[in-house]
């Protein structure tokens, strides 16, 4: 076994972060770390974040994304922009400060992936990310 008595954060970005029993195994054997999730596309780098409490509370094989940061900014909505109900299905969009402009020579694409964000009332022509 790994041991770092001396580590307090772990900090995951990136893949959808999947809890498997071997960091089930190490988190129980490092039980001050903290494991922190952070979930964010190319197109928008870190969008949400959320700790993880304990091990012994890990029941799904999938961590939750958590909730936007700072100057984000995510909605889950239906094909006409509208936002479902909590349990309903839609696809997540995320705005705010991270989102990039586009993709670089790809002007198909950004426009179908990059759109006018409806949520924003500033007058700035803000966008938001269709996540897919």
């Amino acid at each position: 076994h790994l041991h770092l008595p001396h580590l307090q954060h772990l900090i995951q970005a990136g893949e959808a972060l999947t809890l498997t029993e071997p960091l089930r195994e190490f988190f129980l054997h490092h039980p001050t770390a903290q494991l922190h999730n952070n979930y964010g596309p190319t197109e928008t780098h870190v969008a949400t974040a959320h700790t993880l409490p304990t091990p012994h509370t890990w029941h799904e094989p999938t961590a939750p994304i958590g909730h936007p940061i700072h100057t984000t900014s995510a909605y889950v909505l239906d094909t006409g922009l509208q936002p479902v109900p909590v349990g309903v299905p839609g696809e997540l969009y995320l705005a705010g400060a991270g989102v990039a402009r586009g993709y670089l020579g790809r002007p198909g694409l950004t426009a179908s992936r990059f759109i006018a964000n409806p949520y924003t009332q500033d007058g700035t022509g803000a966008r938001m990310y269709r996540t897919g």
